[in-house]
């Protein structure tokens, strides 16, 4: 039987077609992408995204920090990390959280008020900055997180799925 190109590149326009809008821009939807946005510790949305170089394994930059004094292998597929200073092979993942905001602005929105209560809180003197270096430094006080299987913020309360819009070019 042979396999008729034309007919195959038909159906795959009809189906691409009807994911773009009358402002030509590509709806797609975020369910795909959740794998690669949600920290495997907290199930949240990645929160300061630091990738391990070893397994190319992401988690938010609290998560592996307290993981990590536990363990020195990547809590998603048990390499060590390093035998010694696993903080040695984690950097700050700049990309993959700029995709993360791009594509859910409100979890930036609400992770940078969450720490400005928290600071008002604890009345410390400056708030904090971003590390923008690419070597992670473990903070000294991290929120208790709990597993669940819907996409969460990083510090809990529900995020709902979104699409996304890219423009046709």
């Amino acid at each position: 039987m042979e396999l008729n190109t034309s007919a195959v590149l038909d159906a795959k326009k009809v189906l691409f077609s009807k994911r773009i809008d009358e402002h030509n821009m590509l709806r797609i939807p975020l369910n795909p992408l959740n794998p690669h946005l949600i920290c495997g510790l907290c199930q949240g949305y990645l929160y300061e995204a630091c990738t391990i170089t070893e397994c190319m394994h992401s988690f938010c930059k609290n998560c592996i920090v307290k993981h990590l004094e536990r363990s020195l292998n990547c809590p998603m597929c048990a390499i060590l990390i390093h035998p010694t200073d696993p903080f040695v092979h984690i950097r700050l993942d700049g990309l993959l959280q700029d995709i993360v905001y791009a594509l859910l602005p409100h979890v930036e929105k609400e992770e940078l008020e969450r720490e400005r209560a928290f600071n008002e809180k604890h009345k410390q003197i400056e708030a904090p900055r971003r590390i923008q270096s690419k070597s992670v430094v473990p903070k000294t006080s991290t929120p208790s997180q709990t597993p669940q299987s819907t996409p969460v913020s990083h510090r809990g309360g529900y995020i709902p799925p979104v699409a996304l819009c890219l423009q046709c070019l």
